[in-house]
């Protein structure tokens, strides 16, 4: 029974018990009724948190994977690699742009427009690079809604994002190597889905900790088990990634 259901059926009962001698049998249906609509809202309530339970779970067991999928990447550009397709299952669009000096280039998009600057295009000055610029300054996330007309611009190759921005600093030896730069539109309620920065935080902080990992194992001459440079070397996969 609809709620509307159930509130004509209370309004009539209410009617009939009005009339003396139809008294005790109306207060009789309405206590039915409302038994009734209490136990069908108990179920309804019950079933909802049961999917929500369902949903979560699968969430959570979806992110161990992506994690898993991220200590398995045989090498430096694997991870970024890994990191971007992961990150771009979260959001509308994703771009990893790379650290040269005081500039940032960039290496791959996804989600972009096919019309819309390719990778190897992307080289930026700090403050040419808005929200991604602040991010190389201060080696901490940075975010805004994307029609904020205060706080940190949008990167030029990201001007018409709608909803809400992100960027996310990769870090190695505690220097910044890459950003992650995110948008999404924002839900239009509070739901999981509202929470993919703090899901691309989780996953920028490990993807940082396994390329750090695979840094120091160079460093100490122990080998990968596939050959990459460093991140400010001549790897010609991650300095001139495309779209």
């Amino acid at each position: 029974m609809s709620v509307k259901a159930i509130q004509r059926e209370l309004e009539r009962l209410t009617n009939e018990a009005m009339q003396p001698l139809g008294l005790t049998a109306a207060q009789a249906d309405a206590d039915e009724v409302r038994k009734g609509a209490a136990a069908e809202i108990e179920e309804v309530l019950q079933r909802a948190h049961a999917d929500s339970h369902q949903t979560e779970v699968a969430r959570a067991a979806s992110l161990a994977d992506v994690i898993r999928n991220l200590d398995e990447a045989r090498g430096l550009s694997e991870v970024l690699e890994r990191l971007v397709q992961s990150a771009g299952d979260e959001v509308d669009r994703v771009a990893m742009l790379l650290v040269k000096g005081d500039r940032l280039t960039g290496w791959r998009l996804a989600g972009f427009a096919p019309d819309g600057p390719s990778a190897r295009s992307i080289d930026l000055s700090i403050g040419e690079a808005g929200l991604a610029g602040v991010v190389l300054e201060t080696h901490v996330p940075v975010s805004r809604p994307s029609d904020a007309t205060d706080g940190p611009a949008l990167p030029s190759f990201a001007a018409d994002a709608v909803g809400h921005a992100m960027a996310l600093p990769v870090r190695v030896g505690g220097e910044v190597v890459a950003v992650l730069y995110a948008d999404a539109a924002a839900p239009d309620a509070p739901s999981s889905d509202a929470r993919w920065p703090a899901v691309l935080e989780v996953l920028v902080r490990h993807a940082s900790r396994v390329l750090e990992a695979m840094t120091v194992q160079q460093a100490a001459g122990l080998s990968l088990p596939r050959p990459t440079r460093n991140l400010a070397g001549s790897d010609r996969t991650l300095a001139g990634g495309a779209q």
